[in-house]
């Protein structure tokens, strides 16, 4: 059983030395996985490919990370086929749409709010005519109608 007198000693104790609170936290990286897009010029489309992993385009588009898959859409489009094209590479968090759409909802509520403050009348200098504008009045009791 532990006493109480040594866990008080051992708390005093100069010899240990004090940690660094972040050192201690586990860290992760996450790894940036590369997508590739590609579109079709059909609104849905399915592609079976030589290893026999299918392809389903679908809304015009299609997106995959997986290189095997990419070979063979790529070598497709030099041989000339024609309705895929190949888009841009994109990290894991441009191809979630929710994501991408999180990003334009907060660009957008920031500039809404930019053009407000810029709107508002900001003259804090204590004039008689800042006053006019900032007064605020207190509200009175006197009025309250009781049920």
């Amino acid at each position: 059983m532990i006493n109480l007198d040594t866990l008080k000693a051992n708390l005093n104790s100069t010899d240990v030395e004090p940690t660094d609170a972040a050192s201690t936290e586990p860290t992760v990286e996450v790894e940036a996985t590369v997508f590739q897009h590609y579109a079709s010029s059909r609104i849905a489309m399915r592609l079976v490919t030589t290893n026999g992993k299918k392809i389903s385009f679908t809304n015009y588009q299609f997106i995959t990370a997986d290189p095997d898959i990419i070979d063979y859409l790529d070598a497709e489009i030099k041989a000339g086929i024609n309705v895929i094209t190949k888009g841009k590479a994109m990290t894991s968090e441009e191809a979630d749409p929710m994501a991408s759409l999180k990003r334009k909802h907060i660009a957008e509520y920031l500039e809404q709010q930019k053009e407000e403050s810029a709107k508002a009348p900001r003259d804090f200098s204590g004039s008689e005519e800042s006053s006019k504008i900032n007064k605020i009045n207190p509200m009175s009791t006197e009025g309250v109608v009781t049920a």
